[in-house]
């Protein structure tokens, strides 16, 4: 019995996956007509082989994977589909190499800590098709519109179904972790008012982040956006302030330590706004 990731359905043609790991990374699967489109499966071998008996079952072919991101979680499933399009951002390859925390080391300690050992479909294959803000994916007879979100990562791009007024958001309106604007917090917020304009037009009513809960309504939608621009408003300010003094992190880590955040005094909310607080000063310094 594969014990897998929790699904939900969200239409019937649409379905989220959540990993019991990676910060509960979600996974897309979109089926049409025969044809499904998987986003970001993963994560543990057992709940990719989930998603893959759940396409299996209506008899669809999974014809493509969209990759939001070059982060190592959001990549790992692409081997199970060898003949599905692999499609990314133009700049994913280049963010990959330079990535942080590179998969070749991230992942088998992710896997050994669940009691997984490295399948053979490990290495993630290479992208086949590399797309940009606008363009459209077609699944059977759905279609969907890729929207470039910046500020996490650089090369960020999520999927606006306008029939389901549905957005997956790659790592953008997490409600469960603060939001990381690995990138620049500037892009990070142009991109809270690009989902913003969408929800404000009507167009989307759902927002599926790549991390954590989904999204119902307008108005929870809203209240996140509203939350993660407080948040990085408050850490750009600082920053400046401290720049504009000539101090370094540490001399100005007391001013952002006093800031209100989402989950503080956890010891993960607050390891990750001590990152956001470093990265932030590093980017806006230049």
């Amino acid at each position: 019995m594969i014990k897998g990731p929790s699904a939900q359905p969200l239409s019937p043609h649409t379905t989220v996956f959540t990993s019991r790991a990676a910060a509960a990374m979600t996974s897309g699967v979109i089926i049409s007509a025969g044809e499904a489109l998987l986003i970001d499966p993963g994560v543990l071998p057992d709940e990719i082989e989930a998603i893959a008996e759940f396409v299996a079952a209506p008899d669809a072919s999974v014809t493509a994977l969209l990759l939001t991101h070059h982060h190592w979680d959001h990549i790992l499933g692409t081997g199970r589909w060898p003949a599905a399009r692999r499609i990314a951002h133009p700049s994913f390859e280049a963010w990959l190499v330079h990535s942080d925390e590179p998969l070749e080391t991230a992942a088998p300690t992710l896997y050994a800590e669940y009691g997984f050992a490295l399948p053979s479909t490990f290495a993630p294959l290479p992208i086949t098709d590399h797309l940009d803000d606008g363009a459209t994916l077609t699944v059977g007879e759905l279609s969907g519109q890729l929207v470039y979100l910046p500020g996490h990562a650089g090369d960020a791009l999520g999927l606006w179904l306008p029939a389901e007024r549905t957005l997956f958001s790659s790592d953008m309106l997490d409600p469960l972790e603060l939001p990381m604007p690995m990138q620049h917090v500037d892009l990070h917020l142009t991109s809270l008012a690009r989902i913003e304009s969408l929800v404000a037009a009507r167009q989307v009513k759902t927002v599926v982040p790549g991390h954590g809960l989904v999204l119902h309504g307008a108005a929870v939608i809203r209240a996140q956006i509203a939350s993660d621009r407080t948040y990085l408003q408050a850490l750009r300010t600082i920053a400046h302030d401290a720049l504009a003094r000539g101090e370094d992190f540490e001399a100005a880590w007391p001013r952002f330590g006093v800031m209100p955040y989402f989950g503080k005094g956890e010891p993960e909310r607050d390891q990750e706004h001590r990152l956001n607080a470093a990265v932030t000063l590093e980017r806006l310094r230049g």
